[in-house]
């Protein structure tokens, strides 16, 4: 079995790679820790520029090498990777090249404003991943189904 965890150094991000570590796998499991440096979009090459975007990198590598820590007591063959750009499309995409038969990752919890205004990076890859995506237990609640446009079926009178 192949299990990516996607992490972004959060709360919840960490409790999911504590949970995953207990979660009942096989010791031959292979485990890789993903983590997202979502760089800004205003990439101009200054120096200053470029000094912020190794510091995202940086602290994406942090997040990923403290989940493979945490997960290296039970896989100690964990893999790290860092790639750049937006969370919502990379975590997907690495699951299909690796070849995961499972996500986890934690989830904010966002309210609906901010769902509606930020978007849910969770909830994206839900619905984007190619696999069954596992949220820890604790932020399965934050992921909300959407609502389906089909019309609603009448109740059965008894």
């Amino acid at each position: 079995m192949r299990v990516l965890l996607a992490t972004d150094g959060s709360k919840h991000a960490s409790e999911a790679a504590e949970w995953l570590a207990r979660f009942p796998l096989a010791s031959t499991t292979s485990v890789l820790v993903l983590a997202v440096a979502p760089l800004p979009v205003l990439s101009t090459g200054i120096p200053s520029t470029r000094d912020l975007e190794e510091m995202i990198v940086a602290t994406a590598r942090a997040a990923a090498d403290a989940a493979a820590t945490v997960l290296g007591r039970r896989w100690p063959e964990a893999a790290v990777r860092v790639v750049e750009g937006d969370p919502r499309d990379r975590i997907p995409s690495v699951v299909g090249q690796w070849g995961a038969d499972l996500l986890v990752l934690g989830a904010r919890g966002l309210g609906s404003i901010d769902r509606l205004l930020l978007g849910s990076v969770s909830e994206q890859v839900l619905y984007q991943a190619t696999c069954p995506v596992l949220p820890e237990p604790s932020c399965a609640p934050a992921i909300q189904p959407r609502k389906s446009s089909g019309a609603r079926r009448p109740r059965a009178r008894a």
